[in-house]
């Protein structure tokens, strides 16, 4: 009898430590590392305070976390400091000044106004280039206006330089409202966002080398929509509608995309597709 409860003691002792190895060796799900990540950045963001101010070792310390628990993408964007092979930073702030200055016709002076926020990502498969994106913007000053600029840290060309202000202007006159029988704003932002799916996945068949990241209804969940109503754009009467994601990352992920819908009956008159990262 007493070799028997040994024998059994023995086996529970044995399947509840196999139990928890394979705990142990189970890899943790994407909603635990974001716990894990979100609870990281709430203690550094008490101890340094406003992201804006953080430097890029702060960044990339956060978004080590990343690394340190495993299962991330060779194509997920990691905050990191720039190698000795990447594009120095005053470098890219030069370029970026240039590219602007050259763009919407800002000299040096008037730049001068602008505080920047530096961006470095990298990647953990080293054959998608490590990206600087810098952001120039005047705090406190209204309407907003910043301007952004994405640099190929390796190639040093230029990806993207866009004025962020048009993205959310107030209407240009009175007229630009919409009329009773238009659509209105919440079902323009749900067209725009079925159509912003449907160019992505469609961009998407035609080769990895565009860098367009599909564009998932999840993934549309953390992006915000600007809509604003034009009675004269570009695209004529129209909504337009800009979709991006306010968070740094997915933004560098998924980039943003433009929509224009005629105000009538939906339909898209045309879209601007600001791709992602160049992987």
């Amino acid at each position: 009898m007493a070799k028997r409860i040994f024998l059994c003691l023995l086996l529970a002792s044995f399947f509840v430590s196999y139990s928890f190895s394979a705990l142990a060796e189970t890899p943790p799900t994407y909603d635990q590392m974001e716990y894990q990540y979100m609870l990281r950045r709430s203690a550094m963001l008490n101890e340094l305070g406003d992201w804006k101010t953080w430097t890029l070792e702060d960044k990339a310390r956060l978004d080590q976390l990343w690394l340190e628990m495993g299962q991330v993408q060779d194509d997920f964007p990691l905050h990191s400091i720039p190698t000795d092979k990447d594009l120095p930073q005053q470098e890219a702030l030069r370029m970026a000044k240039e590219e602007i200055g050259r763009k919407f016709s800002l000299d040096e002076a008037a730049l001068s106004a602008y505080g920047v926020r530096y961006v470095f990502f990298a990647f953990p498969d080293p054959s998608i280039h490590s990206l600087w994106i810098l952001r120039f913007e005047q705090d406190g000053v209204a309407p907003s206006t910043a301007y952004e600029v994405e640099i190929d840290s390796v190639t040093r060309a230029i990806i993207l330089c866009r004025d962020l202000a048009i993205e959310a202007v107030p209407p240009a006159s009175e007229r630009d409202v919409p009329a009773a029988d238009d659509i209105p704003m919440e079902e323009a932002v749900k067209l725009a966002k079925e159509a912003a799916e449907k160019k992505r996945a469609e961009a998407a068949t035609l080769g990895a080398q565009l860098g367009r990241h599909p564009l998932t209804e999840d993934a549309l969940k953390h992006f915000s929509a600007h809509a604003v109503f034009a009675e004269e754009s570009v695209a004529g009467r129209c909504w337009q509608v800009t979709l991006e994601s306010p968070d740094e990352i997915l933004n560098a992920y998924f980039g943003f995309v433009i929509v224009f819908l005629d105000p009538k009956t939906g339909a898209v008159l045309d879209i601007v597709d600001g791709q992602g990262t160049n992987g």
